[in-house]
């Protein structure tokens, strides 16, 4: 049994409090306590900041049997968060704080990181953990008391769609895929004065955030991304922007808040839909869309966060979401993503869609060729003809959900801490 430090409050040290703490050490050999010198392990998005190493030299009496774990990589995947960047980030400043205090009273440090192409034999305090997935089987099938039934008042990031409320179980409730996908749900679908013309394909939570990014035109304006800053922030919106010029070129539910376009989450309150359709919500975290979206269309399509590059492979809730729901997927990440969600995690993908862009490992030509085939798809086929599609192959819907109720947990927190302290005997 390891016991994680749960500090009150927000600190200059300490950025992972309260729910978020609960949510990402979730298994049952994990207990909290606000008493640190009880603690095994400390939660931080980064100890040797320069915020940090004050507390740390100021705690090193008390810190020499405890487990220090940098969660910042769970939290945020960009493309550049290489092997280097997360060893950087491990290491740029620790040297100088570490070495002020006693080798026998420094305290033992890992990073825990979302990227699977990064294995754990390349550095012993470097370790993957599957956070995204087991988070998407907390909230959508195990529901554990610890989150489920958390103090509303404890502080919590606003990535929770339940911010500032109880977490309510009905936000991740799931429909009936066998009352879905039947021929007399798509006759109610159908609008009887136009053959079902008001029907839609698609559901796009297609986010383009700020202007620049909106106006970006052309192939030009994604080669010279990668020369600037935040390159991966103006490729992913690039292409996003792009996307949702395509995508109003067919019937669908296609969110974008740049557009204004607010697509709305599961079970959200009253107020939240008010705050959401005004646009004075300042962010809705992840709250996974409405089930109506998903249940009177076929496919997801939509961007994942990763892109372009090979350093960093990772999958997010941008595709484990509809996979749960019970929609067919149409995204647009790095290469081989198609691969890997077909042999590391069994996901089982139809015939009628072409896939054949995953295949491309130039970033631009893939791009290209996955313009192609959702042009494809949409201009051959009718939402009713999807939707028909949807019905003629609901037992690959059925399986992949299953997936996420057979295969529980990935690659856990407790796996990572308990592998580097056994390769290292140590004890916390």
């Amino acid at each position: 049994m390891y016991k994680v430090y749960m500090p009150k409050t927000q600190s200059s040290w300490s950025s992972v409090v309260g729910f978020d703490i609960r949510a990402t050490m979730f298994e049952s050999c994990f207990e909290f306590t606000q008493n640190i010198r009880e603690a095994n392990i400390i939660l931080h998005t980064g100890f040797f900041a320069d915020e940090s190493k004050k507390w740390l030299l100021e705690h090193q009496f008390i810190l020499s049997d405890k487990l220090l774990i940098d969660v910042s990589a769970c939290y945020h995947i960009q493309e550049y968060q290489s092997e280097q960047y997360l060893l950087d980030r491990l290491f740029k400043n620790s040297e100088q704080p570490l070495s002020e205090i006693p080798e026998n009273r420094r305290p033992k440090f890992i990073l825990l990181h979302t990227c699977h192409n990064i294995l754990d034999d390349m550095h012993p305090q470097i370790w993957y953990t599957d956070f995204l997935w087991n988070r998407q089987i907390n909230f959508f099938v195990t529901q554990p008391k610890d989150i489920f039934q958390a103090d509303r008042n404890e502080e919590r990031n606003g990535w929770w769609p339940s911010h500032r409320r109880n977490v309510d179980k009905n936000v991740y409730k799931l429909s009936n895929l066998d009352e879905i996908c039947t021929d007399e749900y798509l006759d109610d679908q159908i609008d009887s004065t136009s053959d079902g013309s008001s029907m839609k394909s698609y559901l796009s939570p297609n986010r383009t955030n700020y202007w620049w990014h909106a106006q970006l035109k052309d192939s030009g304006a994604l080669i010279e991304s990668h020369q600037r800053e935040h390159t991966d922030i103006d490729v992913r919106y690039y292409c996003r922007s792009q996307l949702s010029e395509i995508l109003q070129s067919y019937p669908g539910h296609l969110g974008s808040r740049s557009k204004h376009n607010v697509l709305l989450g599961e079970a959200m309150p009253p107020d939240i839909v008010t705050q959401a359709i005004e646009g004075t919500l300042r962010q809705f975290g992840w709250w996974p869309a409405n089930n109506a979206y998903y249940n009177s269309t076929t496919v997801s399509i939509y961007i994942e966060t990763i892109t372009y590059g090979t350093a960093i492979k990772s999958i997010t809730e941008k595709t484990w979401d509809p996979l749960i729901k019970g929609h067919f997927i149409l995204p647009f990440g790095y290469h081989g993503m198609i691969k890997d969600l077909k042999d590391r995690y069994n996901f089982k993908f139809p015939e009628w869609i072409d896939y054949s862009y995953d295949n491309y490992d130039n970033d631009l030509e893939r791009w290209f060729k996955y313009t192609e085939s959702v042009k494809k798809l949409f201009s051959t086929k009718s939402a009713k003809d999807l939707f028909e599609l949807k019905i003629k192959d609901k037992d690959i819907l059925i399986y992949n959900r299953q997936q996420f109720f057979r295969r529980k947990y990935l690659n856990t927190p407790s796996n990572a801490v308990k592998k580097y302290l056994e390769l290292n005997n140590y004890t916390v």
